[in-house]
């Protein structure tokens, strides 16, 4: 059976062109990246996953003690005041109020008294924009009065660019959001978490009821005997708001504003009583080794594997991602951007086949060079398709394997083109090789070599035979092809190039040989080299004593090997014995074949 020699240049060639796929496949993604990122595509895209993902964990744990209380529109300020009085009273651990400056509130001065007279209330203010905007009741003067400085603080809804709320961020001024404050008195001691602290929300889904379920009306918080009022808001979290008509998209769905901040209170407090890692979004290094980790992870994917096997793995490399952001949310809070993720991923695949296409496109060529010109297109086409067999690192291989060698050559040639203007010769001569290219190619030989007037041809090659079947229809072909050739040498020779005996002479042999290329990078040659050629060129030039009588003006010696190849399809032949070759010290048993008759292949 044939066998691949494999060198060490050969492997280099095969790492050097994966290399090559690889850096090509990081690179294309790097670019694809930047250009996403120009023209905003990847903010658009880790939103979209964002919203996927934060539905994923939108099982997020309420703190199971938070009560919302739903404040219409227009309620006087001492109707609040006396419900957050009377909640704080009954043992509420803390009670948050959210004054949203663009609903009317009915302020009366009863107010400016809550914090002092109760030590659990914190007072939260909408931020209009970047600017603050404080009621008459909350002027500077009474901020400070008693210490309640730290019990002030701010809220808004942060929504990104396509007016989602996703996030949380503190208030540009340096100042506290309500649920910092309210974390504060929660736990005892101030949040100190960092001014520009940036916060991803974990929501609920909308479809959960639990705002529903853990809210009152302040009617109800007014009405209800002080022990009722005891049992449900003892040790609880209350955040006390107007509640609108109005309803804000989130990343989970829309919900009114005040459960918006139910929620963020919720995430504040968690960190402030269950020391939970705030969910943020990693740093720019952090995104960039993650996106770079991607493209790697593709690129590599690409080049390493299998069409088939490719898509898999990048199935399986699309499940990981998402794995180890939703691992990575849960084990420190830290939030990756997977939509840009999988876009590395993707572009990595895209450009390492890219790189693999141009170079198999390259090895294509150079195989076409090769070989178009003295095959078949069906044989070329052979070639091609089984092109793993033989080619390695973009050239065929040397390879081991079984073939048939032909060569032909035209006797009293020299004397001829003495004789003969240099015109005619080169006609003569286009016009020989180029029917015997012709037949050679039409019994799936290969041509090797033109040498002047002699013609080497291989049988066999380039794709390596692997049974007797297929070995000993390559013997068969190149008898029938040396057969086609007398036929047409003796149509297209002239009278003049010799006055007796024969003018063309083919010798045909069989056995082991190794094909490769041989050349450099600019000129590039296929041939087999060994020693089934050389004998194959002795049988062709050696002389036998009844050649001068012979009247055929082509004749053709065979091998035994060959000859024991073709079994029953071997032709009638004239057994020669054993020749003593010019050059070998063994000699070689061959057959002369009879009278020449062109086959029909």
């Amino acid at each position: 059976m044939p066998r691949m020699i494999d060198t060490p240049p050969a492997r280099e060639r095969f790492l050097d062109a994966r290399r090559l796929a690889i850096f090509g496949g990081v690179l294309t993604a790097l670019t694809g990246l930047a250009v996403a990122a120009f023209l905003q595509i990847d903010s658009a895209l880790d939103r979209a996953t964002d919203d996927r993902v934060a539905t994923a964990l939108a099982d997020t744990p309420i703190m199971p003690r938070l009560i919302v209380v739903r404040v219409p529109s227009r309620t006087g300020d001492w109707k609040i005041a006396t419900a957050v009085v009377r909640m704080d009273s009954a043992g509420a651990r803390a009670v948050g109020v959210a004054i949203d400056l663009s609903v009317p509130v009915a302020p009366t001065g009863t107010l400016p008294d809550l914090l002092p007279a109760s030590p659990h209330a914190v007072i939260g203010v909408a931020l209009g924009g970047d600017s603050i905007a404080w009621p008459w009741f909350l002027a500077d003067s009474l901020r400070v009065r008693g210490g309640t400085a730290a019990r002030i603080g701010y809220t808004e809804l942060l929504r990104d660019p396509d007016g989602v709320v996703r996030q949380s961020r503190r208030a540009a001024t340096g100042e506290s959001w309500l649920s910092d404050r309210m974390a504060a008195v929660l736990s005892g001691r101030p949040i100190t978490t960092g001014g520009n602290l940036s916060m991803r929300l974990r929501f609920a889904r909308p479809d959960t009821a639990w705002y529903g379920a853990c809210a009152l009306s302040i009617d109800s918080v007014l009405t209800l005997a002080p022990e009722a009022l005891h049992r449900i808001v003892a040790d609880a979290t209350v955040l006390l708001g107007i509640d609108d008509s109005r309803s804000v998209p989130t990343s989970v769905g829309a919900m009114p504003p005040l459960a918006v901040l139910a929620h963020e209170t919720n995430a504040r407090a968690r960190i402030a009583l269950d020391d939970v890692a705030p969910l943020q979004d990693a740093t720019w290094w952090v995104n960039g080794l993650w996106l770079l980790a991607a493209a790697v992870l593709g690129a590599c994917i690409a080049a390493l594997t299998s069409l088939r096997s490719s898509i898999v793995l990048a199935g399986v490399a699309l499940v990981a991602q998402v794995a180890i952001v939703l691992w990575l949310i849960d084990a420190s809070g830290l939030w990756l951007p997977l939509g840009t993720a999988i876009l590395a991923l993707m572009l990595g695949m895209l450009g390492a086949e890219a790189v693999e296409l141009w170079q198999a496109r390259r090895r294509q060529r150079l195989t076409t060079l090769l070989f178009s010109r003295f095959v078949t297109p069906a044989l070329a086409a052979e070639a091609w398709s089984a092109r793993h067999l033989y080619l390695q690192g973009g050239r065929p291989a040397p390879l081991q394997l079984p073939v048939t060698v032909l060569f032909v050559d035209l006797r009293g040639f020299t004397r001829y083109s003495e004789a003969t203007p240099a015109r005619d010769v080169m006609q003569l001569l286009t016009d020989v090789t180029a029917a015997c290219a012709a037949d050679i190619a039409a019994h799936g030989g290969l041509v090797d070599d033109f040498a002047g007037d002699g013609i080497k041809a291989d049988f066999g090659v380039p794709v390596p035979r692997t049974d007797a079947a297929t070995i000993s229809r390559d013997a068969i072909n190149a008898v029938q092809c040396a057969q086609s050739l007398a036929a047409s040498i003796e149509r297209l020779l002239p009278a003049s190039l010799g006055t007796n005996g024969t003018q063309a002479r083919i010798g045909v042999h069989s056995g082991t040989a190794a094909a490769g290329t041989i050349g450099g990078t600019t000129r590039l040659k296929y041939t087999v080299v060994g020693d089934v050629v050389n004998v194959a060129a002795r049988l062709q030039s050696v002389d036998i004593a009844d050649d001068a009588t012979v009247t055929t003006r082509c004749r053709i010696v065979v091998s035994a090997d060959t000859m024991a190849l073709m079994g029953a399809s071997a032709p009638p032949a004239t057994d020669l014995g054993a020749l003593p070759l010019s050059g070998r010290a063994h000699t070689v048993h061959a057959f002369r074949l009879h009278a020449v008759q062109a086959s029909s292949h």
